[in-house]
């Protein structure tokens, strides 16, 4: 322990109004949920800043209920990963599920919560890449003229598409859209390969010879998520099945974007060149190997 340690002030809130004037009097508090991202830190916890406060976010019932209907699933932010895939596993979008299984076995996912992943200070998941491919949105409480305020962003905002308050991550919702075709690979670990990691999540329709409405986000520890509609639109120009030339043009163009995004290592642009590769023989195959009608 550090010398002259002084344990913080801990709230436990139960329900949304009781969070309130906590906030109020506390607006540097930090929010508590599975605990992941603070224990990683050097120096995160125990800390060594005296009369630190901590809202322990574990109690709140609203944040862990889970409903669905035919149209989309909403959950609460202090769903874990592991409680996700035991609820949602039959009816979530199978990207997202490949994405939580690949993160780690259960000691992780039994403490890494879907506000957590979204929330992170710094993006160290490919969560949040993946759910925004999915038109995922998220609901963000905050304080306003001293009243708790609620509003929904896409979690496409993420990536500096938009300005979004101060709070606290409450809900997430997946629209349930048909997708005949689902992707998500990950290389590299996003906590101790900074350098390395990759992941490329994509979802679209294969119709004949054609990918249509495609949703493509690429996810490095260090930058967080891409997701470019210019990206979408080259691999919608692609013919299948793509010939080798076309392909390797493609996988040129698409590299160019990402690195004006960000910088990325070149370890991280022979693996994402090596994933988008992957991506597109994959649908060449089904394509080829997908029956074609006539009419006579």
């Amino acid at each position: 322990m550090y010398e002259g340690l002084r344990s913080p002030n801990i709230y436990t809130p139960k329900v949304m109004p009781e969070l309130s004037p906590i906030i109020l009097e506390h607006p540097n508090a930090t929010f508590w949920a599975g605990g992941t991202d603070l224990m990683r830190k050097k120096d995160g916890y125990p800390s060594k800043l005296g009369e630190e406060e901590i809202i322990y976010l574990g109690e709140m019932e609203e944040l862990r209920r889970f409903q669905r209907n035919d149209r989309m699933i909403e959950f609460g932010s202090m769903v874990t990963l592991d409680e996700f895939l035991s609820v949602a596993r039959s009816v979530a979008p199978e990207v997202l599920t490949k994405n939580i299984e690949s993160i780690g076995g259960r000691i992780l996912t039994k403490r890494i919560t879907i506000g957590g992943s979204l929330g992170a200070n710094v993006i160290k998941s490919s969560i949040p890449g993946t759910l925004a491919i999915l038109d995922a949105s998220y609901e963000v409480r905050f304080i306003k003229r001293k009243r708790l305020h609620s509003k929904w962003y896409p979690i496409s905002y993420m990536n500096g598409k938009g300005t979004i308050p101060t709070g606290l991550i409450t809900h997430v919702r997946i629209p349930l859209y048909e997708r005949n075709y689902q992707f998500f690979k990950s290389t590299g670990s996003f906590v101790r390969d900074k350098d390395g990691a990759v992941a490329v999540a994509f979802v679209a329709n294969l119709e004949q010879n054609q990918v249509v409405d495609p949703h493509i986000s690429f996810s490095y520890p260090e930058i967080g998520f891409i997701t470019l509609r210019e990206i979408d639109n080259a691999i919608q120009s692609l013919r299948f099945p793509s010939s080798p030339g076309e392909t390797e043009n493609t996988l040129k163009i698409v590299l160019e974007m990402i690195r004006q995004e960000g910088k990325i290592s070149p370890l991280q642009q022979e693996r994402t060149k090596g994933i988008l590769k992957e991506i597109i023989g994959e649908v060449n195959v089904k394509i080829l190997s997908t029956p074609t009608t006539g009419t006579k």
